[in-house]
């Protein structure tokens, strides 16, 4: 749904793709070639005390629908703040609204742990992806310097 919402808002004025630092902050390791993969599995292993703690500045507490609609509103913006796209972070709304209805359904004692393991899921999932990219990129540019090798060695 998120996701969704992402590419919805993205159609309908590029101002939803706009970040102000171009990329989000705690993703510019990526950008290292080698660095990139360490990155990720360090990110998976740290992903449940990340989420635990986003979940306890931005769930733990909530008491009713007003407290938690601010609250997913906070969530999203915070991470604008963080440099990831404007529409993203609206979209991030939308997960926060669900993160609240787990809190909610598991009750206020197992509540931060429901939506912790629910958002380290949804997290796992992008990390997957990202993975998957790096990955394909890094066999394609493989593949273009093999290519380029075989046609210099052709050539001389």
């Amino acid at each position: 749904v998120m996701f969704l919402a992402f590419r919805v808002l993205s159609k309908i004025h590029p101002f939803f793709r706009w970040s102000w630092l171009g990329n989000n902050a705690g993703l510019i390791p990526l950008e290292k070639r080698y660095f990139s993969f360490l990155f990720i599995i360090l990110l998976i292993l740290n992903l449940p005390s990340i989420t635990c703690f986003e979940e306890g500045v931005f769930r733990l507490g909530t008491v009713g629908w007003s407290d938690g609609i601010v609250r997913s509103v906070a969530f999203g913006l915070t991470h604008i703040v963080l440099g990831i796209p404007i529409g993203v972070g609206i979209a991030q709304i939308v997960l926060g609204l669900w993160l609240t209805v787990c809190y909610f359904v598991a009750g206020p004692v197992m509540g931060h742990l429901f939506a912790t393991i629910n958002h380290t899921m949804f997290n796992l999932i992008g990390c997957f992806m990202m993975l998957m990219f790096l990955i394909k990129t890094h066999m394609k540019a493989r593949e273009e310097s093999l290519v380029k090798l075989s046609v210099e060695k052709e050539t001389s």
